[in-house]
This record gives C-alpha cells, structure tokens and sequence, in this order.
C-alpha cells in the first residue's frame, strides 16, 4: 500500500499531488484516494490510453452490483 511512502514523502517535502494507476477494474488504493483531500492533496489517476483490456472483464463481473 502506498501509505507508509507518502509518509514517508511527506517527512522530506510537501506532497501536492498523488498520482497511482488506477481504473475500473484495479481499484486497490480507494481507501488512500478517499483520504488524500483530507490533508489538502490532489489526486491524479494514471490510465494509460489501451490500459483496459477484456481479460479484467471478470474483475469488473466481481464488481458488479445486483
């Protein structure tokens, strides 16, 4: 988890901006992303441009609401 380095970020500098891969199927760091407007960071999700593919169809199936 990317908890303990943005502490560990944040004991050298002031952090602005956090930015993970993040899309509809890899949803790993919401717990992070929901806390970072708490300390006045921005977040900036990195998807790269064909990062989705079919195969993390069933990640999203998982997902799915009834």
């Amino acid at each position: 988890m990317l908890v303990p380095a943005l502490a560990e970020a944040q004991a050298i500098t002031g952090i602005v901006c956090v930015q993970t891969c993040n899309n509809v199927a890899n949803r790993n760091d919401d717990g992070l992303i929901d806390d970072l407007p708490k300390q006045g960071i921005a977040y900036v999700p990195f998807f790269p441009l064909g990062g989705f593919t079919p195969l993390q169809s069933s990640k999203l199936d998982a997902r799915r609401v009834p």
